[in-house]
């Protein structure tokens, strides 16, 4: 079992470093160009003016980009699992 659960995150990480060079592009076009709109609603919607905040996924760090805009948040931890995202 734990054998296939290897395979299929290789399988997993293996496609998301394919779309590295396009991820932005691939987030507007997906979200017909509300990518934008929508994070910035869910940090309105969810956090809280002060701490720190962990931006598990974080792609490229769009997210954390418009949390240090949007509020007065000063620390952001960004983690994801292909490296060269970050």
């Amino acid at each position: 079992m734990r054998k296939r659960q290897d395979d299929k995150w290789i399988r997993i990480m293996t496609a998301l470093s394919s779309v590295i060079p396009i991820y932005d592009k691939a987030n507007k076009l997906i979200s017909l160009g509300k990518d934008v709109r929508l994070r910035e609603d869910a940090i309105t919607e969810t956090l809280k003016d002060e701490g720190t905040v962990l931006d598990a996924g974080c792609g490229l760090g769009k997210m954390s980009e418009l949390i240090f805009l949007k509020t007065n948040v000063r620390e952001v931890v960004l983690m994801d699992p292909l490296k060269a995202m970050l």
